[in-house]
């Protein structure tokens, strides 16, 4: 009929389509399409298309790392050891004199007036004066000094340190040391031309009454050793250099002598230890300086004119110490005002 006819061109054709399209989207999504009935005989319908299987990809092994080393931690730095305290130290001024008179003095004399001059204006601008006992003490032990220090030294060992200068000293509170020469101790002529000894020298006893009230302390200025070949000395020495071509072993034999005889001359008739030495003219070398450290001289002076930095605990800055020559030309202000600036580092 025309019915059928119309469900044939139209309807079967439409339904093979949408077979069509189903089959498709199952493949898309991957699943089988659904199965479909047969074609009626005469369409041409179109055949499904087989679906490939989707490729299983191949797994690919991850790489293999290399163990990684765990560096060992390092040490906290240790903390850097505080540097050992800087002992003490202090300037030490040493002044240099020699003879006094009462009247006017020139040269190496001090007039009477003109040293209680100095010595009042070295108190008054707040100087002490220190011992060479105290000295020693501060440099080897480290036993406190005052302030502002000085050392007041004088050379050979005249009367006129005991009837001139000592009592000056007393009355102001102050003290001394005396480098006496030791041969020429207590006489009144020279042991080598039996000449005058001009001015006259004293004796230990003599300078004993000032040592025990503290005035005056006797240390050494060599037993003979202050000579020189230009001033009539019969030693062939500079001072207590070393001759030209003596050995080392000679010269270190003549040091010890020297200042084994002025220990013997001194034993018993002073009461306060010897441990200074005053070098003649203030001549000496390293090797003179060893050679009397080893004798038993803990403290030397020269003639230098310097300042000093004395070390506490450090017996080594007590060595060849520089000193002031004092005269009559040096107003008590002026030395004042000397030392000032050598404290500052003036030596002029």
């Amino acid at each position: 009929t025309q019915e059928v006819d119309v469900l044939k061109r139209w309807c079967i054709p439409a339904l093979a389509a949408l077979l069509c399209l189903t089959a498709l989207a199952a493949c898309r999504k991957g699943a089988p399409p659904p199965d479909a009935s047969p074609a009626p005989p005469g369409d041409s319908a179109v055949p499904a298309q087989p679906v490939s299987p989707q490729p299983v990809p191949t797994p690919v092994p991850e790489p293999e790392l290399e163990p990684v080393s765990t560096p060992e931690p390092k040490p906290e730095p240790k903390p850097e050891p505080e540097p050992p305290p800087q002992p003490a130290n202090t300037r030490l001024y040493v002044l240099m004199y020699h003879h006094f008179s009462q009247e006017a003095g020139s040269g190496f004399t001090v007039s009477a007036a003109r040293f209680r001059e100095q010595m009042s204006a070295l108190k008054a601008a707040g100087y002490t004066a220190v011992s060479i006992a105290q000295v020693v003490d501060y440099g080897q032990g480290g036993t406190p000094l005052p302030d502002k220090p000085v050392l007041i030294t004088m050379d050979d060992g005249y009367t006129s340190n005991l009837d001139i200068a000592a009592p000056i000293l007393e009355d102001l509170g102050l003290c001394a040391a005396v480098f006496v020469i030791g041969i020429n101790e207590g006489e009144a002529v020279s042991a080598h031309t039996g000449e005058a000894l001009t001015p006259p020298r004293f004796s230990f006893e003599e300078a004993a009454p000032w040592v025990e009230k503290g005035v005056l302390d006797l240390q050494s200025h060599t037993y003979d050793m202050h000579q020189r070949p230009q001033t009539g000395g019969v030693s062939g020495r500079e001072g207590a250099l070393k001759k030209e071509g003596e050995s080392a072993e000679d010269y270190r034999d003549a040091l010890l002598e020297d200042f084994a005889q002025y220990c013997r001359r001194r034993e018993g008739r002073v009461s306060t230890p010897l441990t200074a030495l005053s070098y003649p003219f203030g001549l000496c070398s390293g090797e003179t300086d060893r050679v009397l450290e080893e004798a038993g001289a803990v403290l030397t002076v020269t003639v230098r004119e310097h300042c000093n930095t004395v070390f506490a605990g450090r017996p080594g800055t007590l060595r060849r110490l520089g000193r002031f020559n004092v005269d009559e030309d040096i107003t008590g202000e002026a030395l004042v005002r000397k030392l000032e600036r050598w404290g500052r580092g003036f030596f002029v």
